[in-house]
């Protein structure tokens, strides 16, 4: 599997150009089929579905899985995606990662918005349910605190991501660990995916393949990108 994964950061022959095609044809497939398979859990004719379209809460999952497994894996990925094929230069790569990382925030922000306006005549938040005086089960606690550190890490994350653009336009080096930061949030996002997996009502096969997936996205994350000649740190007015 790690020999696979490096044929994307090693361009040369065309056997290594066809093996990076297809581990980004992977990853894009990954990244599209979680939030596909979500919207069929919520509103098919299957075990935990046949939700209304009205149901705020029928949403919330769908753009949870649009922003982490879907956007945030692909806003990674670019810059992994091979240059042997691609020919993307490091400010496109770079321009594509700062769209996608906001979309994935635009797409949290709204799945928040769906849970809340869902809970809200409920008295429901923190994992607490404030009419009964009664706290969720751990399940469903360690999922909601686990969501709420994700967005909290997110929305920072963008904003520190937003500053550093600005700084790398006149060559300036600043929040280094911006990286790891947004790898911390990948994994703890897939732990909160997997969680919120658990929780509902779908079939154990229709839990599997949704809990696969989740860790695959998470783990193309994971993958370290080699620096080229571009480095990360090259002023954006730099670029080609």
């Amino acid at each position: 599997k790690a020999q696979f994964f490096c044929y994307a950061h090693n361009p040369g022959t065309s056997l290594t150009r066809i093996m990076a095609l297809l581990a980004d044809i992977l990853v894009a497939l990954v990244a599209v089929a979680v939030p596909l398979t979500v919207y069929y859990g919520m509103f098919g004719n299957i075990a935990g579905g046949k939700m209304e379209y009205s149901n705020w809460f029928s949403w919330h999952p769908i753009f949870m899985a649009l922003a982490f497994p879907g956007m945030m894996t692909l806003g990674r990925w670019s810059y992994m995606v091979d240059a042997s094929w691609s020919k993307l230069e490091k400010g496109t790569r770079r321009k594509a990662h700062a769209v996608a990382m906001g979309l994935a925030v635009l797409f949290a922000a709204v799945g928040y918005l769906c849970v809340f306006k869902a809970h809200l005549p409920k008295g429901q938040f923190f994992g607490y349910d404030f009419q009964l005086s009664a706290w969720k089960p751990w399940s469903r606690v360690a999922h909601v605190w686990a969501g709420y550190l994700v967005l909290t890490l997110s929305f920072a994350q963008a904003a520190m991501g937003a500053v550093k653009m600005i700084h790398l336009q006149s060559g300036e080096k600043i929040l280094r660990f911006h990286g790891t930061l947004g790898k911390i949030i990948v994994l703890l996002s897939a732990v909160a995916v997997l969680l919120a997996i658990y929780l509902w009502s779908w079939s154990p096969a229709m839990k599997a393949i949704l809990g696969v997936l989740t860790i695959l996205g998470a783990g193309f994350c994971m993958q370290s990108s080699t620096p080229g000649p571009a480095g990360e740190e090259k002023p954006l007015h730099g670029d080609a």
